[in-house]
Formats: structure tokens, C-alpha cells, sequence
């Protein structure tokens, strides 16, 4: 995902987290009966990277003007900290709780 400017598909744990880190654009499809799906377009969405395509437009070919707009935008806020096992391994090593 780092070496692409944007990306187009579902919203999910990992796509949302590799975006988020890369700072890569994501544009997203809706995804029905996944109840994480606000949480995960509101991450994007507050990091500024992604806007929603309907599935109506994906199935016409009509990508053109939302990837357009996509670009529009100001560039993605800089990434949240991608270093969560090294920190929680720190924590272990030394006897911490973190909260």
C-alpha cells in the first residue's frame, strides 16, 4: 500500500490500519453486516485520506470523479504511531500495565 497513491476496496482492520500508517488515499466501498465499518470510515475520515464510492458507481465504472475528488483534497494528516507490539513488548519486558 506504500508505494500506492490510492487505494479502492472494502474497509476493513487491515486495509484501514495500512492506510492510516502509509498515508495512502482510500476509497472506499460500502460493506454491509460489518458493524466496525462507522468506526473505521470515522478513522479515515478524521485522518482526512478517504471518501465513499457507491457500489452503484464501482459497478458502472464511474471512478473518475470520485478519484478526482479524492486528490482534491489536502494531503492526509501525518500517520498515528505504527508501533504498538514494540511498545506492549517494552511493557511485558519491564513489568508494566498499560492502559
Amino acid at each position: 500500500m506504500q508505494a500506492a497513491d490510492a487505494i479502492l476496496g472494502k474497509a476493513g482492520y487491515g486495509s484501514v490500519a495500512e492506510a492510516l500508517v502509509h498515508g495512502t488515499r482510500f476509497l472506499t466501498l460500502p460493506r454491509r453486516d460489518f458493524r466496525e465499518i462507522p468506526l473505521l470510515e470515522a478513522g479515515l475520515a478524521r485522518h482526512g485520506c478517504a471518501l465513499r464510492l457507491p457500489r452503484e458507481d464501482f459497478e458502472a465504472g464511474r471512478w473518475r470523479a470520485p478519484l478526482d475528488a479524492l486528490f482534491a483534497r489536502p494531503a492526509p494528516l501525518p500517520a498515528p504511531a505504527s508501533n504498538g507490539a514494540e511498545v506492549l513488548a517494552q511493557a511485558l519486558l519491564e513489568g508494566r500495565h498499560l492502559r
